[in-house]
Formats: C-alpha cells, sequence, structure tokens
C-alpha cells in the first residue's frame, strides 16, 4: 500500500500530517512536536511514541 502525507497543520512549535492512501482515504497523521532545544518528538496515530534529538 502506497501512502502519501497531507499537511494539515502547520505552526513553528509542531505540525499534524495526514497520512492518505492512493485513493486519498484516511489512514491515520503524524504529529512532529518542536522544542526549544532541538528535540523532536514524533507521535502517530497508532499511540506508540518515538523520539529522537536533531
Amino acid at each position: 500500500m502506497e501512502i502519501y502525507f497531507s499537511p494539515e497543520i502547520m505552526t513553528p512549535h509542531f505540525q499534524v500530517l495526514n497520512v492518505v492512501d492512493s485513493k486519498e482515504r484516511a489512514v491515520g497523521n503524524v504529529a512532529f512536536l518542536f522544542a526549544e532545544k532541538k528535540n523532536v518528538r514524533i507521535r502517530h496515530s497508532g499511540g506508540r511514541r518515538c523520539g529522537s534529538r536533531l
């Protein structure tokens, strides 16, 4: 299954992307949260969290 990302909300502090399939049906979303210390927190609609330091 091919997936595509469609921007939903974009601010300097966070971004929310819709995840859609090739028929433009929503299959989830991904959120990127930005902190001042260059931390990035990634959250997706599956409920699991992962984080990385830039």
